[in-house]
């Protein structure tokens, strides 16, 4: 347990030194600094995507198991166990879907579609 502690702290105990060093004799302004930390934050909304999506199937097929314990055996597991963790992974699993349907809602994207672009109703035809 402890060396997955050490390993890493002792990685970025040793590069730390040369990146220091680095960093002041490249000069580096905060303009390049704030450019990678944008760049590294894009990747943010498909990383918590991802994880919506896998935590979401696990715990929703771990909800299923729990409802088919409680039907082979209803007295040892609740119904309200299993019952909870599906729809708990089921709305994990939905939750990137419902983002970007709002987004998509909100007209954040950079596509905006304006009153021109819409198609217009044709006028009913009467029969005379």
């Amino acid at each position: 347990m402890v060396c997955f502690f050490i390993i890493p702290a002792a990685a970025i105990a040793a590069t730390a030194p040369n990146s220091v060093k680095g960093a002041s004799s490249s000069g580096t302004s905060l303009n390049d600094v704030t450019r990678n930390v944008t760049g590294v934050m894009d990747v943010v909304p498909g990383l918590l995507s991802s994880l919506s999506y896998i935590i979401g199937m696990g715990m929703a097929f771990v909800g299923a198991l729990r409802v088919k314990d409680h039907y082979d055996n209803p007295t040892q597991t609740p119904l309200r166990d299993g019952t909870i963790q599906l729809i708990t992974g089921v709305s994990l699993f939905l939750i990137p879907l419902i983002f970007e349907l709002v987004q998509n809602t909100m007209a954040v994207s950079e596509t905006v579609v304006g009153p021109s672009q819409l198609e217009k109703p044709e006028p009913k035809k009467t029969k005379a």
